[in-house]
């Protein structure tokens, strides 16, 4: 079995998560999608003390959700109130209220996956992972699920670790606890690897300059060619990074388009 999922998600993360940016978070969460809390020292609201996770409205502290990205990195919450509870309290002590940062900015762990369910971020299969009416497994929110547990928690140790996971994951997402046999599930799995396993994480985690082999030759009445290369490409300078962050959402969903 895996370990139980995670109680809370960083709201950057969150936003790297869904390919969006922490102002529409902040818009969710002051419309009643979600709810953003922080944990906090002890204050004084009146009579009360407080201390500990409190749920936060990011239209307080709104200027820290700037979609620009130059909004301050910590600000001054003058209300909070406690998870779960419906009414607010306001800070009396200290009189400044309490310093909070973007960077402690969380969400529940069961708020984002509602969230990801009900909007259905990662396409997955209303109708749960086990044998449906088709008579197949839902073998792309299998897919699904491989393109969170790298991203989350990187690769298993092993393909049977692996393929155990995905059996279990099955198995959950089933409303009759489901699951394919070992051996389709390890068919299913096998298919996305064309090298051994151990192979197959060297790939992810290694990236060994390749040898070059170069010759010139002249050309008349010119200046010297360029060289000619076997192998990578021998270059006079190193061109500037082209790749970037691909947010989980679209990967998912690239994954479930490749699958049908």
């Amino acid at each position: 079995m895996g370990l139980p999922q995670r109680a809370f998600y960083p709201v950057h993360e969150t936003a790297a998560r869904w390919g969006c940016t922490v102002s529409d978070i902040a818009g969710w969460a002051a419309t009643g999608s979600l709810k953003i809390v922080t944990g906090i020292p002890p204050v004084l609201c009146g009579d009360e003390r407080v201390a500990g996770m409190i749920s936060i409205d990011p239209a307080d502290i709104l200027p820290m959700f700037r979609r620009c990205g130059t909004g301050p990195q910590e600000a001054n919450l003058q209300r909070i109130r406690r998870i779960e509870v419906a009414d607010w309290l306001y800070i009396t002590t200290p009189e400044e209220g309490v310093l909070v940062s973007i960077g402690d900015m969380m969400i529940l762990g069961q708020d984002v996956h509602k969230f990801e369910m009900t909007n259905d971020l990662f396409g997955r299969v209303a109708g749960g992972a086990g044998l449906g009416s088709g008579g197949d497994y839902d073998w792309a929110g299998m897919n699904v699920e491989i393109t969170r547990r790298v991203f989350e928690e990187g690769l298993p140790k092993s393909q049977g670790e692996w393929i155990r996971e995905l059996q279990d994951w099955f198995s959950m997402h089933s409303e009759v606890r489901d699951m394919p046999k070992f051996s389709a599930t390890f068919s299913a799995v096998s298919g996305m690897e064309s090298t051994p396993y151990c192979a197959f994480i060297n790939g992810f985690t290694k990236r060994q300059p390749m040898v070059v082999s170069c010759s010139s030759v002249a050309r008349e009445k010119a200046a010297p060619a360029l060289g000619i290369t076997k192998g990578a490409r021998d270059m006079l300078s190193t061109p500037p990074a082209m790749a970037r962050s691909i947010s989980p959402a679209r990967m998912a969903r690239a994954a479930v388009n490749t699958a049908s």
